[in-house]
């Protein structure tokens, strides 16, 4: 982080500047240091903004953690389709919005679809390896993954699809939660 230092005048810090050798920018006669404190002020509803932001991706995070860390206390076994089998929720929510049902029932759905999606992968592809060596075990996690993202970048394509279910913001002085 950088710090800045405001000085009573733009003659005090000419004056400074003078015994390194660097020429003081200056706008409208007011030291460049001066203007960039009034810029980090005029940011402050940004960090915020930002503050809520890696906090909810933080949560998500968090959330994904979780389920690593429960699948690896109970079944011995690093899933790496984890990650993927959490996409698939997302693009079942992203379907069943699109069917027409209403958002609450839509993701509700769809985590219950997404619960079966993950009892299948563990059928077919932990539980018939489940004594052999463990690492059988993170090549076949690796290979659910790979068959769960190659799936859905065929089925729905590389680029970024929105919800659109409507979900007003609240907002909260500089601060906008959505």
């Amino acid at each position: 982080m950088t710090a800045f230092l405001v000085f009573p005048d733009s003659k005090t810090v000419i004056n400074m500047l003078k015994g390194f050798h660097i020429r003081p920018c200056l706008v409208d006669n007011i030291p460049l240091n001066i203007i960039r404190c009034q810029q980090l002020v005029d940011q402050k509803p940004m960090f915020l903004q930002q503050l809520v932001n890696g906090v909810s991706i933080g949560l998500m995070y968090s959330l994904i953690a979780i389920g690593f860390s429960m699948v690896y206390g109970i079944l011995k076994i690093v899933n790496f389709a984890h990650g993927s089998i959490f996409m698939v929720g997302a693009f079942l929510g992203l379907i069943l919005k699109r069917a027409g049902l209403p958002y609450y029932l839509a993701f509700p759905l769809a985590a219950v679809l997404t619960a079966c999606v993950g009892m299948a992968i563990e059928r077919l592809a932990y539980r018939p390896i489940r004594g052999a060596a463990r690492s059988s075990a993170l090549i076949s996690a690796c290979g659910a993954a790979i068959v769960l993202d190659n799936t859905a970048q065929v089925l729905f394509g590389t680029a970024t699809e929105p919800y659109g279910i409507g979900i007003r913001s609240f907002d909260f002085g500089a601060i906008t939660l959505a």
